[in-house]
């Protein structure tokens, strides 16, 4: 999940970082002098720094928060989101310094992805990410992974047995590196404290569904015998990352369409296609033990149980429904604001005038109108009543479900999470992927506002509120 990371802390001239008892410090040999006056530690595969600076001193933190986690040992193991809350505490008291004091300059986003095959097979088959040609790792070793440098982050695939020198079994590891913190600019991550906010946490999903969006792929094992002479070229012609890196962003766009052509076609079992679900899967395992598992489910999550285990009991009821009126009584008109065609009825009282509302009125849900002389099955205003004007309370209403339909095909298509705020619930935010939701009208009339998560470096996308008019 979180794993390398860089932090940055400014501390006044008296600070007791400058006491902790871990600081090394370099000397001459000869003479014993100090060589500068920069303290030096490594701890529990974190290296830290504390040297002078311009108003008291700096201290920068370097490393692997699971090696933390595990001792300084390894990080082949899982690491869930209650483990990074123990790190972060554990590695606040030992420096004593708060966690929203710790400056985030750099942090490291990835997972073991267990695979049914080896992890050999997607590093033979990875071509370049967007344009950019993937460069070895290791020369020798292609298991030691493959590594693509951006100016803002670095993406980075290898066989995590291999590159730790441990028996895990088939795990992938995956992780974007950020590099420049502006590239995550709408997650909110400024401060180390930030780390513990489930809600910040887990959207960084999208930060690594875009990445392995990016990635080109190709299938070694593809029977070529089976395309005709042009699919075979422009088979072996998307293959090379030295063609992609010539395109320009139109014919990427188009060459990318080629390709998915040609694996649909001929590939039965893409790696994409294999990756992408387990890549969320895991995700959401390192989540199941936090706080937020305590919660009840948000209204779009189906129960587990949807049967009920005992037999019902059916019993037999019936209704004897008769009018009754005294002799004496006398009967006025309907009540105002019904039809004649409904048969209430009201007996006149003395001292009083006017009929008398048994009922309450009833009000057009998208402008407050009261439309208790509608038809009693009515919900918007009536075009027959108030005029053609009146058709934009439905379509007010209509166009709210529209929005947020459209919203989230897009999510959909772009494979991107979504923010959803349901009416009435306290301004709560539930966080989840498009696939998870069974939409439906009642399910959409609920919803307040939906919102896309934006990629990594971008704005927010859409927000869920229907304004236009048909």
């Amino acid at each position: 999940m979180i794993d390398g990371i860089q932090l940055v802390h400014y501390a006044p001239d008296r600070t007791h970082l400058t006491a902790l008892s871990c600081w090394e410090v370099l000397v001459n040999e000869k003479t014993g002098q100090r060589v500068d006056d920069v303290r030096r530690a490594s701890f529990r595969g974190l290296n830290m720094e504390l040297k002078p600076a311009a108003t008291g001193y700096r201290l920068t933190i370097n490393g692997s928060l699971h090696k933390y986690h595990n001792g300084g040992e390894h990080n082949a193991d899982a690491f869930p989101f209650t483990g990074l809350l123990d790190t972060i505490s554990g590695l606040c008291a030992a420096i004593g310094v708060m966690p929203d004091r710790l400056e985030l300059h750099g942090i490291e986003i990835g997972l073991n992805i267990p695979l049914p095959f080896t992890p050999l097979r997607v590093l033979n088959n990875a071509v370049c990410y967007k344009n950019k040609p993937f460069q070895l790792i290791h020369k020798r070793n292609k298991r030691k992974g493959l590594l693509c440098c951006l100016w803002d982050y670095d993406i980075k695939l290898y066989d995590k047995a291999a590159q730790s020198d441990t028996d895990c079994g088939d795990l992938l590891r995956f992780e974007v590196k950020v590099n420049k913190m502006r590239y995550l600019d709408g997650y909110g991550l400024t401060h180390l404290e930030a780390l513990t906010d489930p809600g910040k946490v887990y959207p960084l999903i999208q930060v690594l569904t875009d990445a392995l969006g990016g990635i080109i792929w190709t299938d070694k094992a593809a029977q070529l015998d089976r395309m005709n002479d042009r699919e075979q070229k422009q088979w072996l012609y998307l293959g090379s990352p030295a063609s992609w890196e010539a395109m320009n962003k139109y014919q990427l766009r188009d060459s990318r369409k080629k390709l998915a052509a040609l694996f649909g076609r001929y590939v039965d079992h893409p790696i994409s296609a294999v990756i992408a679900p387990l890549l969320v899967t895991t995700w959401k395992q390192q989540f199941a033990g936090s706080s937020e598992a305590d919660n009840a489910p948000p209204f779009h999550r189906l129960s587990e149980k949807l049967e009920a285990v005992n037999l019902p009991t059916f019993s037999p009821l019936e209704c004897i429904k008769e009018k009754v009126r005294e002799k004496d009584q006398e009967l006025t008109k309907p009540l105002a604001g019904f039809s004649g065609k409904e048969d209430l009825y009201i007996k006149k009282i003395n001292n009083v005038t006017g009929p008398i509302s048994i009922l309450p009125s009833r009000r057009c849900i998208s402008c407050g109108r009261d439309i208790s002389g509608q038809d009693k099955r009515s919900r918007f205003c009536s075009e027959k009543v108030y005029g053609p004007k009146a058709k934009q309370c439905r379509n007010r209403d209509s166009n709210k479900r529209r929005d947020h339909k459209r919203i989230l095909s897009k999510a959909k298509q772009g494979n991107r999470l979504i923010n959803v705020r349901y009416r009435n619930n306290q301004g709560a935010v539930y966080t989840l992927h498009p696939t998870e939701l069974a939409i439906s009208r009642d399910w959409l009339d609920r919803v307040e506002d939906i919102t896309i998560l934006p990629p990594a470096g971008g704005p927010k996308e859409g927000a869920g509120k229907g304004t236009g008019e048909k």
